[in-house]
């Protein structure tokens, strides 16, 4: 019955849930008003995380518009050994 109401979320709105419903199915069990923690049976969905890089042209206008110890430190990546 969890298990289907996790399945139509996205992986981390599911995994929020999951996490949710142990800690209110242990906190349910601790007062003996169920015997076991359904929730924590169910399996967490993997998340992979979307990155987006910037572009030079956006890290150039981030450098500047930015103080300089911040340019430095977005250029110190940038140059070679």
């Amino acid at each position: 019955m969890i298990a289907e109401f996790l399945e139509p979320l996205t992986p981390r709105a599911g995994n929020q849930a999951r996490a949710i419903l142990i800690d209110l199915f242990n906190h349910a069990a601790a007062k003996g008003l169920c015997p076991d923690i359904p929730a924590a049976s169910t399996i967490p969905k993997i998340v992979k995380k979307q990155r987006k890089r910037h572009t030079l042209e956006g890290l150039k206008a981030i450098r500047d518009g930015s103080p300089r110890w911040l340019n430095d430190a977005i250029v110190l990546p940038l140059t070679e050994n």
